[in-house]
């Protein structure tokens, strides 16, 4: 079994709202961002040359930027070839490298 991606894996935030006017000299508070999503591929030859993006949505005028995603992928490091951009970004390669906040995850497959 073999995962290639070329293109882009999306699972970034919304942006947050910039509040509705309360009355003509106030504007409401804003909704912040949303929070970015999972990515979770697994499989033993695992080949990434795009995007793999699961970013914090951008805050709203008011409101604040939402939480960081997770990338999580399940891979055999000699079958693996990570190029491209990653949010939240790589640590070393297809090395695995456990849990690290604001990393991505990298495991040995099955796991």
């Amino acid at each position: 079994m073999r995962i290639v991606v070329r293109g882009s894996i999306l699972a970034h935030g919304g942006a947050g709202g910039d509040g509705a006017p309360a009355s003509p000299s106030q504007r409401a508070s804003g909704g912040g961002g949303g929070s970015g999503g999972v990515i979770y591929l697994a499989a033993p030859a695992l080949e990434v040359t795009g995007e793999l993006d699961a970013g914090p949505g951008a805050a709203g005028r008011r409101g604040g930027a939402g939480g960081l995603g997770r990338i999580r992928l399940s891979t055999v490091p000699e079958r693996c070839v990570l190029f491209g951009r990653y949010d939240p970004p790589l640590v070393d390669g297809c090395a695995p490298t456990g849990a690290q906040p604001g990393r991505t995850f990298i495991d040995l497959y099955p796991l």
